[in-house]
């Protein structure tokens, strides 16, 4: 799924901001990373709505040549135009001892374990 990696560079005094991303126990300021992330539905209930929804949108242009520019073409750009009826974003914590902003030449994007948990 598409991700957008985010690092702050967070004064001690924006604790309350960061509290939630915050990969260690101890912190006095500095790098903070956020991994936004875009998940699919997980219920069948959800999945559901959206294959009726889709399939309500594609029979209105099923008929059309590519050459229209029918909305939507398939599902990929369905979902591009309805994003928030296939899943959502969900914000996860990475870890501030591998950032860019410190050491650019030494980062490495950081793979999340499958069990990881979102931030709240």
């Amino acid at each position: 799924m598409p991700t957008l990696d985010l690092w702050f560079d967070a004064e001690a005094g924006m604790f309350h901001y960061v509290q939630p991303f915050l990969s260690k126990l101890v912190w006095k300021g500095g790098a903070v990373g956020v991994r936004l992330r875009l998940e699919p539905a997980s219920d069948v209930a959800s999945l559901k709505e959206l294959a009726w929804a889709y399939n309500l949108a594609r029979q209105l242009v099923k008929g059309m040549s590519s050459e229209s520019l029918a909305w939507p073409i398939d599902l990929l750009d369905y979902w591009l135009r309805e994003p928030r009826k296939l899943g959502q974003v969900r914000p996860y914590s990475l870890d501030a001892a591998n950032n860019p902003i410190q050491g650019i030449e030494t980062y490495q994007t950081q793979v999340l374990a499958a069990d990881v948990q979102p931030a709240d």
